[in-house]
């Protein structure tokens, strides 16, 4: 198994840190908007 470039995983972490603040966000606005 190969191991993956560092620049990868930052990359990734970065996108999935970016798509919890959007559900977050999305969630709030949801809720407030019952």
């Amino acid at each position: 198994m190969k191991k993956l470039p560092r620049k990868r995983i930052v990359a990734f972490g970065e996108a999935f840190v970016w798509l919890m603040e959007r559900l977050c966000e999305f969630v709030a606005s949801a809720e407030s908007a019952w």
